[in-house]
């Protein structure tokens, strides 16, 4: 495909666009990963394996998708980026204590 029009704007006219950044968690993963048709690609390194528990070493890209599906996504996609750390680490308390008290359960009915 070849461009048959562009449009240059001057900066003069506002000078002020360029230097903001989005200030929403949705904003923040847009800027630091990349949101593309409401999904990320992130390698799978980071992604940690469930089963044993460290990250993956495949070197594959991973598509994650970010809709309405996703509880925390949804519960904090608007929220200001330094209202979303508190709320992740609640969250990621929360999300231990359950695993904890699964292997209780585990080890207690063996």
């Amino acid at each position: 495909k070849s461009i048959s029009k562009m449009i240059v704007l001057d900066r003069r006219i506002d000078m002020i666009t360029p230097l903001l950044t989005q200030l929403t968690y949705e904003g923040l993963i847009d800027e630091l990963i990349g949101i593309n048709t409401g999904s990320i690609e992130i390698d799978e390194k980071q992604i940690i394996n469930k089963t044993v528990k460290s990250p993956s070493d495949s070197g594959n890209k991973s598509k994650l998708l970010l809709n309405s599906e996703d509880i925390v996504y949804e519960n904090l996609r608007y929220r200001n980026f330094t209202k979303v750390s508190p709320e992740l680490n609640r969250i990621a308390k929360e999300v231990n204590n359950q695993i904890k008290k699964k292997e209780t359960m585990k080890s207690l009915s063996l």
